[in-house]
């Protein structure tokens, strides 16, 4: 949402000012400023987004190596494109202006230095803006994280940023087969970069295993099992539907854990694991992307056999 915010502001200032036929023909230095840096500074954040969005879908077809698009060389060419057209975006309607209007001096160039560079801190400062007025107002566009498919089903894993600097994500699993979206929400990360183990278990189910805990994912019915270890042992509890909002479990009493989803749900009572854990295999796992156990060796988390690191 802030970024179409942003988007359409940079978008719209130059618009009014060329449709109005009483600013479109004026060629002072600041109206052809306002009329030519948004639009530059428009082009040098949205280009390096979409390419790196198309390299994110060539990586998933398998036709540039995923590794590629952590490279240092890649961000670089990607922001130096986005920043050359955002240039052009700017000198070209200046200098048609000059010559359409016949105007005879030449621009100064510090004013549309100065516009730009402002205008890129503020984009820069909108979102932490935004955190300080009100933190549950921010929120960063989804970012999906494919899995191969399981049968006819479509799994993804998707984060979305909820500080404008710190690594805190709310986390969703989202599965799609014949025609219907089904999203489920895990535990908001209120801190530290994203780590995630993937195991398939005996039964064909997966098992997500993160920091804050792990998760049995049954692909077939599109549903998620919270993962407990209370007491020595493992329990499953089923998540609610909708955004997360919370959870609370009791300590192991006769054996039995009580479980609440969110602040209102009702207790109900844990199912204890039995040998289900047994024999997984390490699937995958997903930092900045996925990747198979293959690409990239099992993380350094929660243990499925202890509970603790």
């Amino acid at each position: 949402m802030n970024d179409i915010v942003l988007y359409a502001v940079l978008a719209l200032i130059p618009a009014l000012l060329w449709l109005i036929p009483g600013t479109r023909r004026r060629t002072g230095n600041w109206i052809t400023v306002w009329k030519t840096v948004p639009l530059g500074c428009f082009a040098t954040l949205l280009v390096p987004t979409l390419l790196y969005g198309i390299a994110r879908q060539l990586g998933q077809w398998g036709v540039i190596p995923v590794a590629y698009l952590k490279s240092l060389s890649l961000n670089l060419a990607l922001g130096l494109c986005g920043l050359s057209l955002g240039i052009l975006l700017i000198a070209f309607p200046a200098r048609y202006l000059r010559r359409r209007y016949h105007r005879q001096e030449r621009y100064p160039r510090w004013p549309f230095v100065v516009t730009f560079l402002l205008l890129g801190l503020a984009a820069a400062l909108l979102p932490m803006l935004v955190y300080m007025l009100n933190p549950r107002l921010y929120q960063d566009r989804w970012v999906s994280f494919r899995l191969p498919d399981e049968g006819n089903t479509r799994i993804a894993f998707e984060q979305c940023s909820i500080h404008p600097f710190l690594a805190e994500y709310n986390y969703r699993i989202r599965f799609r087969r014949d025609g219907r979206t089904v999203d489920r929400y895990l535990i908001t990360n209120t801190g530290g970069r994203t780590e995630i183990n993937i195991y398939r278990l005996r039964d064909g189910r997966l098992c997500f295993v993160e920091k804050a805990g792990g998760y049995l994912v049954d692909p077939e019915k599109m549903e998620i099992f919270l993962l407990l270890y209370a007491g020595g042992e493992f329990y499953v509890a089923p998540f609610g539907d909708g955004p997360y909002e919370g959870h609370a479990w009791s300590y192991p009493k006769d054996g039995k854990v009580e479980f609440r989803y969110g602040d209102r749900g009702e207790w109900v009572y844990a199912l204890p694991l039995t040998d289900e854990l047994d024999g997984k295999i390490h699937y995958g796992s997903i930092t900045d992307d996925f990747y198979t156990a293959a690409a990239q060796p099992e993380l350094k988390l929660f243990s499925l056999s202890t509970g603790y690191q």
